[in-house]
């Protein structure tokens, strides 16, 4: 392992959090670029200092306690990079946090975004808005929250099957490591529904009572809820067909391999095996392909060993008589 790719492995998940959450304050921005904005000016220019502050701090608590929940992963990585031996024990709670990983990442990028929510339709209602302006603030940081956990689940999922655990996990097993939670095929397509279909339903049923709410002229209103729309079905048929094809691969890539490695069983190969590197219904069938052509490679092994003594005796014998 080079230097250059520890670094990368150590990083990737850190560094896609930190991506995810700017897609989901640009995604926000522009869905917001074609409505009226409900704040009064002095209001949000009082929010916007408040947000300059509260950004960075948010942004730094997550890196910070995103380190500090991936110690063991990184001194797992640098053992590994060094070559050196580590205890059972910490081997065992590094590839549990690391399979736990994208799960406590989109926790507290959510909670972040909840707080950042709670914070700024406080912060309109101390100030005077009036309620459309405090909905408003609440949900413009909600739908931040939902589209960075919903990039974040598929991004942090990929990342730790297709980087992170062919290095943890180099002979399967990922089943084995007690308290973890599975990325389940379920909990794929629940999450894809949701990012396909129910988040941008949300989002310009959020955008249409915003517009409605406004005082402004009805054709001037009309004219942005349709740029709305637009504007809306663009971006998210970009992020659907981007998670789709994602999901498809992550799916289609395991089978494959498990189609191989069956094809080979048939033809009386045993040698090949699956790469396991998912903690669900798949990565567990590939275990148990593996362990069955390890008893099959066994057990012909056996029948060659028999075979030869068989013969050996018959030869024996016959010498004798």
């Amino acid at each position: 392992m080079k230097k250059s790719k520890l670094f990368h492995l150590k990083n990737e998940m850190l560094f896609a959090n930190a991506i995810s959450n700017l897609i989901g304050v640009i995604f926000v921005s522009i869905l917001s670029t074609a409505t009226v904005n409900l704040l009064p000016d002095d209001i949000a220019a009082i929010s916007d200092r408040i947000n300059a502050i509260f950004s960075p701090t948010a942004f730094t608590f997550v890196f910070l306690v995103t380190l500090i929940y991936e110690r063991p992963i990184r001194r797992f990585l640098n053992c590994k990079y060094r070559r050196s031996e580590m205890p059972q024990e910490f081997q065992i709670e590094a590839c549990r946090r690391v399979l736990n990983e994208p799960f406590v990442l989109i926790a507290i990028d959510f909670i972040m975004w909840l707080i950042a929510a709670f914070l700024f339709s406080a912060i309109a209602w101390a100030l005077g808005a009036d309620s459309i302006a405090i909905q408003s603030s609440f949900f413009r940081s909600l739908n931040t929250g939902l589209i960075t956990v919903t990039v974040a689940f598929f991004w942090l999922e990929h990342l730790l099957q297709k980087k992170l655990a062919p290095h943890f996990f180099p002979e399967g097993g990922l089943y084995t490591i007690p308290k973890t939670l599975r990325i389940r095929i379920r909990t794929r397509l629940v999450a894809l529904l949701f990012a396909c279909n129910l988040l941008p339903f949300f989002s310009i049923l959020h955008m249409f009572h915003r517009l409605s709410s406004s005082q402004n002229d009805p054709a001037l209103v009309l004219n942005q809820l349709r740029a709305v729309i637009f504007i809306n079905s663009l971006v998210f048929m970009g992020v659907s067909i981007f998670l789709t094809m994602l999901v498809s691969r992550n799916l289609t890539i395991p089978f494959k391999e498990i189609i191989i490695t069956l094809r080979g069983v048939r033809n009386g190969r045993f040698d090949k095996k699956v790469q396991v590197t998912s903690n669900d219904e798949i990565g567990y069938t590939g275990d148990v392909i593996n362990e069955m052509t390890a008893g099959l490679k066994e057990r012909e092994r056996m029948q060659k060993l028999l075979t030869w003594q068989w013969r050996f005796n018959k030869i024996f014998f016959q010498k004798i008589i």
